[in-house]
């Protein structure tokens, strides 16, 4: 019967060459906010990703459910149209759902507090401090991670030869 004919080896090489509307990939599974960022970045949405990482507070996540605070810049359809990328994304029906509850800072904000903490790290850093009270009016534009040349990481203070006096010439 019908039966016999599904289980038979002869067909399934012929039903795998047909298009299949399901992804071949294995499926895929978040286990954090991140992996969702991540995700939304890969599949190239930049206005899904901006108001992930400005307008929501994450209040819990688990695979297949999220719970979110939004903020009053977020778009009303948001988690909605979250919802929908997700099933999309995944194959699977996520909940997600607005909480009053307070949750995480926003990943914006998240960013700005390491960055500021980053600053008040340099800014008390000895050599910094005298530079800036050397230099009257200098500001510290920018902070970067410091790239490591081999044979030069024994001085951390950066290239002795760089001229102090840099970009702080504005008057």
């Amino acid at each position: 019967g019908p039966r016999a004919l599904a289980s038979a080896p002869d067909p399934a090489p012929w039903e795998d060459e047909r298009p299949q509307p399901a992804p071949a990939a294995a499926p895929i599974k978040l286990a954090s906010f991140g992996e969702l960022m991540e995700l939304a970045r890969e599949k190239r949405e930049p206005q899904l990703c901006h108001h992930l990482r400005c307008d929501v507070h994450l209040v819990s996540f688990e695979p297949g459910r999220i719970e979110l605070r939004t903020t009053q810049e977020a778009p009303r359809d948001l988690l909605g149209n979250l919802k929908s990328k997700l099933f999309e994304w995944t194959g699977e029906r996520w909940a997600v759902s607005y909480s009053s509850e307070p949750g995480e800072k926003t990943l914006r904000e998240q960013e700005e507090a390491e960055a500021n903490a980053a600053r008040q790290a340099v800014m008390a850093h000895p050599t910094v401090k005298a530079v800036l009270e050397s230099f009257p009016g200098a500001e510290i534009q920018r902070i970067s991670a410091a790239e490591t040349v081999p044979g030069q990481d024994s001085e951390p203070a950066g290239d002795p030869e760089s001229d102090p006096g840099g970009e702080e010439e504005e008057t």
